[in-house]
């Protein structure tokens, strides 16, 4: 064991169909078991039939940041369409006020936004309802669009 460990914790190795060949030693399947395993700094996990590994990049970039803006001051619009009791199937007319990365990201998502909100016109403009977001100021105003 004293020579077959080091060879293996150093790739020194080649599985063989059911066997493992570490230098001059033959080990049958019962004697060994081979894992997947992450890398060090690397987000994921194998699979429970140790098959394959699923790597997650978990890095934020400018676009993921400005959808998750996008999502939370969506969020906020339906939450206040609730809470004004408007129906499900109202359209409404927005204004809002917001600090730049949140209008960038409400800009960018627009018509995403709009379509899900039935919103049917979206401006900047005075607010009555008010959230931060991630740090960010953001205030809406909502009026029910006649029919």
């Amino acid at each position: 064991m004293r020579e077959i460990i080091p060879a293996v914790k150093n790739g020194d190795y080649e599985i063989d169909g059911d066997k493992m060949i570490v230098g001059e030693y033959t080990l049958n399947s019962d004697e060994f078991e081979n894992r997947l395993n992450i890398k060090e700094g690397v987000t994921g996990m194998a699979l429970p039939d140790n098959t394959a590994v699923i790597i997650l990049d978990t890095e934020l970039n400018s676009e993921l940041i400005a959808e998750g803006l996008a999502n939370d001051a969506l969020r906020f619009i339906q939450d206040t369409r609730k809470t004004l009791g408007l129906d499900v199937s109202d359209r409404i007319r927005l204004t809002y006020t917001a600090d730049l990365a949140v209008s960038g990201a409400i800009e960018q998502y627009r018509k995403r936004i709009m379509a899900d909100a039935l919103i049917v016109e979206m401006s900047p403009g005075e607010a009555e309802h008010f959230k931060d977001i991630e740090g960010y100021n953001f205030g809406i105003s909502i009026e029910k669009a006649q029919k």
